[in-house]
């Protein structure tokens, strides 16, 4: 059974792998945020096709392209969201940690 820290370290391993094709900071920073959650979006709307073609499917079927999962696909998009956010940061290098503890503050 994975744990969250496993996950996580999967998540990592994906973004490096995400570096090493397109670049890394120089060319995440490029993008606006807009155009992250864009590029979330078309793969997450692959697992939501699939799915519905598939009612029966679960997170570890092969889709019939690249043989990728919908587990596989959500990790990716979970490394997409980091870079997102690791390029926010970048730009705008104050509001991460301040928004974070404040959100966390203001959580019941």
């Amino acid at each position: 059974m994975m744990n969250m820290q496993s996950v996580l370290f999967e998540v990592a391993k994906e973004r490096g792998r995400q570096d090493a094709k397109w670049g890394g900071p120089a060319h995440d920073d490029r993008h606006k945020t807009k155009e992250f959650a864009e590029f979330i979006d078309l793969r997450a709307d692959r697992i939501r096709v699939f799915m519905h073609v598939n009612p029966e499917a679960n997170g570890t079927t092969k889709l019939a392209y690249r043989g990728e999962t919908p587990r596989s696909i959500l990790i990716e998009i979970a490394a997409l969201a980091v870079a997102a956010v690791e390029s926010i940061d970048r730009k705008q290098p104050n509001t991460g940690d301040e928004t974070s503890r404040e959100t966390q503050k203001d959580a019941p």
